[in-house]
């Protein structure tokens, strides 16, 4: 394992506890995503060093501000996805 190995899994660790209470595949493809997308923007932005892989990390926020992110979303899309009562009204 790598130094930008320990950095990401240290930053997923923190994500991951903000995604508690969600379900575990949706945590597992989150953090999946999550990682793909660091890699590759940390192959993008000049290869996998340590500066760039920091910088990487940085730029995303804090995996605290990552999971209330997304908490919000995945709350906004079910949101979405309950029939509006004013077009079933009980």
């Amino acid at each position: 394992m790598t130094t930008n190995d320990i950095k990401i899994d240290a930053y997923l660790r923190r994500v991951r506890a903000g995604l508690s209470g969600l379900p575990q595949s949706e945590v597992t493809d989150i953090l999946n995503e999550l990682r793909a997308h660091i890699v590759e923007r940390a192959e993008s932005g000049g290869g996998p060093s340590d500066n760039v892989v920091e910088a990487v990390l940085r730029s995303m926020g804090t995996p605290e501000q990552i999971s209330a992110l997304l908490r919000l979303r995945k709350s906004d899309i079910a949101g979405r996805e309950q029939p509006n009562p004013v077009d079933h009204p009980a």
